[in-house]
């Protein structure tokens, strides 16, 4: 509907701060005004594609989109460096870009999902960037990824490796007279 035309709304009626509304209303019938006038564009949000790389912002604006517990059916790629893991069973985390927004992670799993983070042998941390690979949605309000698979891990920090063995030949001064 678009102003101008008359709709019929079922719901409950109240008032809100001494407003007449209508409480979890729902159209039933819905009059066109002028019915040569051309359809409004629409500006819904879609989803994109399946396998898509989102930056956080993007999984942020998608995940916000949804309703408590709702999450996307396809699955997305979004990396970040990690800022904290406040869960280190379900490897629960936060997830940053470099504007500072955060994205939550809930639920990790090695590469294939065959391992929940507790049971990974190499653990990101935080300062690690990740590529994550999951669902999008949002819990009581907080977008997140929900049990993404990591399938790039970067260290913050690389590995420590052991110093290469050389061999020096150990000469004798020589004498002098």
């Amino acid at each position: 509907p678009v102003a101008g035309d008359t709709i019929t709304v079922y719901g409950i009626a109240g008032h809100y701060n001494g407003t007449p509304q209508i409480k979890d209303g729902w159209i039933v019938a819905h009059t066109i005004a002028d019915p040569e006038a051309t359809e409004p564009e629409t500006t819904e949000a879609t989803e994109p594609e399946a396998d898509s790389v989102l930056t956080v912002e993007e999984a942020i604006a998608l995940g916000t989109s949804k309703d408590h517990n709702v999450y996307t059916t396809d699955k997305y790629y979004v990396t970040g460096q990690i800022t904290e893991v406040y869960n280190t069973t379900y490897g629960n985390m936060q997830l940053t870009d470099e504007t500072g927004k955060i994205l939550t992670l809930y639920g990790t799993f090695n590469a294939d999902g065959s391992a929940r983070y507790d049971a990974m042998e190499v653990k990101p941390v935080a300062g690690d960037t990740i590529t994550i690979y999951g669902i999008v949605g949002q819990y009581n309000g907080t977008p997140q990824v929900k049990n993404g698979w990591i399938t790039e891990h970067i260290p913050a920090v690389p590995e420590a490796t052991e110093p290469e063995e050389t061999e020096s030949e150990v000469t004798e001064p020589e004498e002098t007279e």
